[in-house]
């Protein structure tokens, strides 16, 4: 059972998996686990952006250092707002 630490929040989104990649990496390489939502539909339909979207999805533990992660990166237009945490 999720708990508030552990719960799922999507912090950002991108229309093409590229994009996505690279912050990625950057989640990962300082040990926040992540996973993209509807990655393999942005392919089989790449620009359509009401159904193609990626979500970045991060724990609720994790959102905050994401936040600034994304902020040090130049990731600040894909991030989903509200982001009230």
């Amino acid at each position: 059972m999720e708990n508030k630490e552990t719960a799922w929040v999507e912090t950002a989104s991108f229309t093409y998996p590229s994009e996505v990649q690279v912050l990625r990496t950057l989640l990962e390489s300082e040990g926040i686990e992540c996973f993209l939502k509807d990655e393999f539909m942005s392919e089989i339909l790449p620009g359509i952006s009401d159904v193609g979207n990626i979500g970045l999805h991060v724990q609720q533990k994790d959102v905050e250092r994401t936040l600034e992660i994304m902020r040090e990166g130049g990731f600040e237009k894909y991030m989903v707002l509200p982001c009230q945490f």
